[in-house]
């Protein structure tokens, strides 16, 4: 964008003002993250789980586990976001924190995105540099990236942006 500042609005009222790295990369709310950038962050909402001395956010078979992080309890509700260059593809299953199928290979030359889908996730975007050999139905382990990903109240608050960032 050309803009020095941007003023995200909703329904007349103002959701963030910011310059548009800052609204980017550390969104107010559920809102924000979805409405600035394109492809838009990948938003799933998960169950808080306790897990020994951190916790696990679940969503359908996917287990996300996680450093305790203030604002979240077991059994809250929240939603997870991550933009589609925070993921990363693992060669290992082990390495992985979601398990995916691929719903549609977008081939760009220079750069490839992947539409893939999960137990209790209709759609996870992926932007992935460079030519990604995948086709429709193809299985794909992902790691999200801890320190971009972004979690939210169960209200669409932030809780935080970036694990140990």
């Amino acid at each position: 964008t050309l803009a020095d500042k941007i003023v995200v609005l909703q329904k007349g009222r103002v959701e963030q003002v910011g310059r548009p790295l800052e609204l980017y990369n550390r969104p107010r709310n559920v809102f924000v993250a979805g409405f600035i950038g394109s492809p838009r962050m990948n938003l799933v909402e998960a169950l808080v789980e306790a897990d020994g001395d951190g916790v696990v956010l679940v969503t359908g078979n996917a287990r996300l586990r996680l450093p305790a992080v203030g604002g979240m309890a077991p059994g809250d509700r929240v939603t997870w976001g991550v933009r589609p260059e925070h993921i990363v593809l693992c060669e290992r299953a082990g390495d992985a924190d979601i398990t995916v199928t691929v719903t549609l290979s977008e081939q760009l030359g220079g750069e490839t995105y992947l539409y893939c889908t999960a137990d209790g996730i209709d759609q996870l975007t992926l932007h992935q540099p460079g030519q990604v050999p995948v086709e429709k139905g193809q299985t794909l382990q992902l790691r999200l990236d801890r320190e971009r990903l972004h979690l939210f109240d169960a209200n669409g608050h932030v809780i935080v942006n970036g694990i140990g960032a």
